[in-house]
């Protein structure tokens, strides 16, 4: 389960009206050097649509990060996936086992992840 202390959790939230409830947007770094399109198609038909069936978005891109172990500096092409959820610990642990099956499938030392609180309405 994905626990963020207390420092890091989201300030709740009011939405004025009409502009929807308050939810979390988040968004996930996934590098996919390891990974074909082929591969990722079955990753995201696998574990992402069943973990977040409410839905989500994927955007291209390319990531760059600095390797601890060379100090280089490393590109990739990338995945971010996009998803507002409702603020709930069964929703968060879903991103955890999004990003922990990628970290495990593709032997990968992280994937990224940034939460903020936002207004939604779908």
């Amino acid at each position: 389960m994905l626990a963020l202390p207390a420092a890091c959790a989201p300030p709740q939230l009011a939405c004025p009206a009409g502009a929807g409830r308050p939810m979390l947007l988040a968004q996930l770094y996934f590098g996919r050097g390891a990974a074909s399109d082929a591969d990722w198609a079955r990753f995201v038909d696998r574990i992402v649509a069943p973990a977040l069936p409410d839905g989500f978005t994927v955007l291209d891109g390319d990531g760059a990060w600095l390797n601890p172990q060379t100090g280089m500096t490393g590109r990739e092409r990338s995945s971010v996936l996009v998803v507002a959820i409702e603020d709930r610990p069964d929703r968060r642990a879903a991103l955890e086992r999004v990003r922990a099956a990628y970290r495990q499938d593709f032997h990968q030392q992280s994937v990224g992840l940034t939460i903020a609180p936002v207004c939604g309405d779908f």
